[in-house]
């Protein structure tokens, strides 16, 4: 089956891509706003009168706060202190030190064995989502965050 080329901005294309693959019965994509983020979640589907809470929906990995441990190879490294301005002072012979612009390098090894990582990208009040519903309703799941300006306004789900 040829999928003809789509017009439109993502969510139109995501949207018409499935209309032409075609359509399973058991799923439906839809579209709604997180009404208020975590702990307490609530979500608003755009074409339902109830709201999902978190016990109702499967949310990704990545729309949540998480922390990752990845590891670093040991590299050599320079890193360069910012300019900054000396100030004049007496030596012990007296003599005066004229202030001027300096800008100091540390060259070496730098050698961290693994450094951990917080994603902070929890669903908050506002968020636009894209959520599949399966078992005719019975199950949400949120595929992912609809960028602002995404063009969600007045879609439908998908019948």
């Amino acid at each position: 089956m040829a999928i003809e080329k789509i017009d439109g901005g993502p969510v139109s294309q995501f949207r018409d891509l499935i209309k032409q693959v075609g359509h399973n019965r058991d799923t439906d994509v839809e579209f709604g706003t997180v009404l208020v983020g975590y702990p307490a979640l609530s979500i608003q589907l755009d074409n339902a009168k109830f709201t999902l809470d978190a016990d109702d929906v499967v949310v990704p990995q990545h729309l949540t706060n998480w922390t990752e441990k990845i590891a670093i190879k040991p590299q050599s490294v320079t890193i360069k202190l910012s300019e900054y301005t000396r100030q004049q002072q007496k030596t012990q012979s007296s003599s005066v030190m004229d202030a001027g612009m300096y800008a100091d390098q540390i060259i070496g090894t730098l050698e961290i064995a693994e450094l951990e990582i917080e994603h902070q990208n929890e669903l908050v009040a506002g968020d636009r989502l894209v959520i599949v519903s399966a078992g005719e309703g019975q199950r949400y799941f949120v595929l992912d965050r609809i960028p602002a300006g995404g063009g969600t306004d007045g879609v439908q789900s998908v019948e």
